[in-house]
């Protein structure tokens, strides 16, 4: 058998910038992420409400050609208060979207070991968690403020001219609410992730601190008749925000101002256990 003498040869390719090295991390947590065709089918009914509010949008601005249809869809309204419909429903889609994705995201670098290889390279704490919180943002982004943004546009080209000067805080609606909604749900879930060892239970503490917030807030406001209880439910901080932007005039409920500082505390927290649980070394007793 021949014997070749192998000598080892640098790479001498083009070199990835050393501030875009992380995005390797959300590229190939995405290929994993649409290896499941169960997500897939999920990810796909998320767009079917959009789909239908396009349409509706396109015939109610062509309710002259279509008889008594015609008629029926000029009683429809598709104002703010649609929009925020809408968006309630694709909120709904993107929960589901983080419970799937968010919590499973650390789960192989944390139990596999991986922390230390990725942090020994050019990628820092900082690059890394940004790097995988890519990923849900992109997701969720995908449900919530980028169909609703897209069907403003599309109504403002059929709409008669001044009909997006007059609407354009929906636009901004969309963004404040969705921006938020997809920020805490990507943050809680990473936290969780890295919480728990383990995808089950990460994806069962993720649903737990939605759903134990929002009974410890219901019995709160119950128990004393208020409602600043729901200032320790996550998803009633969500819903007020909604409600804020999109009902104009709304005076019930938890303040705006309250809601925004109480989803930074969460916010905040969740960076927190990020940043104690994502090192290069674990100290095991």
């Amino acid at each position: 058998m021949a014997v070749h003498e192998r000598r080892f040869v640098s790479y001498e390719g083009p070199e990835t910038p050393e501030r875009w090295r992380w995005l390797v991390i959300p590229r190939y947590a995405l290929r994993d992420v649409f290896a499941s065709r169960v997500f897939i089918f999920m990810f796909a009914l998320g767009f079917i409400g959009p789909l239908l509010c396009f349409g509706l949008v396109y015939l109610k601005t062509r309710t002259g050609d279509l008889g008594q249809l015609g008629e029926f869809l000029s009683v429809l309204q598709i104002d703010r208060l649609a929009y925020r419909n809408m968006m309630r429903v694709q909120a709904v889609f993107a929960f589901l979207t983080a419970l799937i994705v968010a919590p499973g995201m650390l789960y192989a670098d944390i139990v596999g070991g991986g922390l230390p290889l990725y942090l020994a390279r050019p990628i820092s704490r900082a690059e890394y968690a940004f790097g995988k919180l890519v990923v849900p943002l992109a997701l969720t982004s995908l449900l919530t403020w980028v169909p609703g943004v897209a069907l403003f546009a599309f109504q403002s080209a059929l709409e008669e001219p001044g009909w997006t000067w007059k609407n354009l805080s929906i636009v901004w609606a969309i963004l404040v609410a969705s921006g938020l909604l997809i920020v805490v749900l990507s943050l809680v879930g990473l936290a969780c992730a890295a919480a728990v060892k383990s995808k089950l239970w990460s994806r069962a503490l993720f649903l737990m601190v939605y759903f134990v917030s929002g009974g410890l807030g219901d019995t709160i406001n119950l128990t004393f008749d208020t409602e600043w209880g729901s200032l320790l439910d996550i998803g009633a901080l969500n819903a007020a925000v909604f409600t804020h932007l999109f009902d104009e005039g709304v005076t019930s409920g938890i303040p705006f101002g309250a809601a925004l500082a109480a989803i930074a505390v969460v916010c905040a927290a969740s960076i927190g256990i990020l940043a104690r649980r994502l090192r290069a070394f674990e100290i095991v007793r």
